[in-house]
């Protein structure tokens, strides 16, 4: 099968073109100006201990409003600061 039909396919069941794509360097920066560790930033957005860790590596590149929106605010930021749109 394609690659990219298999990129669409799962980019379709996990929510479709809403999904936004992780600024991952920028998240990375801010979070270390905030002195806040991988995994106590995903804890303060509610996300698994791990999810910082996935999205700065670029494991997850493709990333829901909702857990952007919970990341941002963990960071005092906007989501466009640190997310872009699909």
């Amino acid at each position: 099968m394609n690659y990219n039909i298999l990129k669409q396919v799962h980019l379709y069941l996990k929510g479709g073109n809403n999904m936004l794509i992780a600024k991952s360097n920028e998240i990375k920066k801010r979070r270390l100006q905030k002195k806040l560790s991988k995994s106590k930033l995903s804890l303060n957005a509610g996300l698994p201990a791990n999810a910082i860790c996935r999205i700065e590596s670029n494991k997850h590149s493709y990333i829901y409003p909702i857990r952007a929106k919970a990341i941002a605010n963990a960071l005092d930021c906007k989501v466009e600061d640190i997310f872009d749109k699909q």
